[in-house]
């Protein structure tokens, strides 16, 4: 399964699983409704440009966090709209309309930065406490808007603090002040605000344009399961050293597991440093020839450890350490008390990414 030429570990990419999670989200939208990817991180740890590539017959724009990660896109051919959600500065101005890039404005003060002709979308901030115009200010945003008509307003938008839990009072609150402040702009301004618990617990949230975010990939929005999505990645190693060890040896940094029994050392090349959190250690299961062993001792750097009773060939022995099933990224995030968000665009850009179709 892992390439025997010079990779070690990769990650797995199924095209085939996120192209079911956009169908089903789709199955969630009313006709007509379009569709945002976010690819920003990286894709979520996915890999963005094959992320794109996988769904470009599928969506309709692509959303990231920079200008460097637009670039990425664009320079790979990606031609469909892309909006550009971090906040734009005299230094990188220019590359938005050189490239073609959507804007996000949410400071006045950013309409006196952009270059002519760039086009741009409005982020009110309707209780999210992150970016975005204040709703008190639409009187003042309207006449900036009509002033600054070098450049071309499109869309505008907000986010939500809460859409990870259904029925949550904050989310009617956010609606109820976005849908007061989109009634004083154009009606044919793009409007959007669901992210993937608005997708997934919130219709009246959909407006013009959905954001697929980690529901792409997979995971639900929040701890209602959302049991048709599918994770879409997982990650595999080789077994680069096996040796005898005997009952009382100690693994790893600081000593604090010792082995059980006389048994087998099985040392596996990925680590902290590739996005295996350090607190993980001792507290997960990989897949060792299809068969589950803790791993053992503190996670380093750059290796994990592993504890068998039975060798494992060197080279040719296949490590799982997550799966697309019942040990995805949710399960390392369940037992960190975190978000499948952190552990998958915590995985590093040293890992290849290979994207396949089905279970190859």
């Amino acid at each position: 399964m892992v390439e025997k030429a010079y990779n070690s570990t990769r990650v797995v990419v199924h095209a085939d699983h996120i192209r079911n999670n956009i169908e089903v989200l789709a199955g969630k939208t009313g006709a007509g409704v379009l569709k945002m990817a976010v690819v920003k991180a990286d894709a979520y740890g996915h890999g963005a440009v094959n992320v794109s590539q996988i769904t470009e017959d599928l969506v309709d724009w692509y959303g990231v966090a920079s200008v460097e990660e637009a670039m990425e896109l664009r320079d790979a051919r990606i031609s469909k709209p892309i909006l550009v959600f971090g906040v734009p500065g005299v230094h990188n101005a220019s590359i938005y309309e050189r490239y073609n890039l959507t804007a996000v404005v949410s400071d006045l003060r950013q309409l006196g930065i952009l270059h002519p002709g760039t086009r741009y979308h409005l982020e009110f901030d309707t209780g999210m406490g992150r970016l975005g115009l204040l709703p008190e200010q639409v009187a003042e945003v309207r006449d900036a808007v009509s002033k600054a008509d070098h450049l071309q307003v499109e869309g505008i938008m907000s986010h939500f603090a809460t859409a990870d839990e259904p029925e949550s009072g904050k989310v009617l609150e956010q609606l109820e002040l976005f849908r007061s402040v989109r009634a004083q702009f154009p009606e044919h301004f793009l409007t959007h605000m669901a992210n993937s618990g608005g997708i997934c617990y919130y219709p009246a949230s959909h407006f013009d344009m959905v954001r697929h975010g980690i529901s792409m990939y997979g995971y639900s929005p929040g701890t209602t399961a959302e049991k048709e999505l599918k994770p879409a990645l997982s990650w595999e190693a080789t077994v680069v050293q096996c040796r005898a060890l005997k009952k009382g040896q100690s693994v790893s940094y600081g000593a604090r597991w010792a082995a059980p029994d006389d048994g087998f050392l099985i040392t596996v090349p990925v680590g902290y440093a590739d996005g295996i959190p350090r607190l993980l250690s001792g507290r997960f299961n990989v897949m060792l020839n299809a068969k589950p062993v803790q791993q053992t001792g503190t996670v380093t750097m750059d290796y994990i450890m592993l504890y068998s009773g039975v060798p494992a060939g060197i080279g040719n022995s296949t490590v799982l350490l997550l799966d697309t099933e019942s040990a995805h990224a949710g399960v390392w995030a369940k037992t960190l008390g975190t978000i499948p968000y952190e552990i998958v665009c915590g995985i590093s850009p040293r890992i290849k990414r290979i994207v396949v179709n089905g279970d190859s």
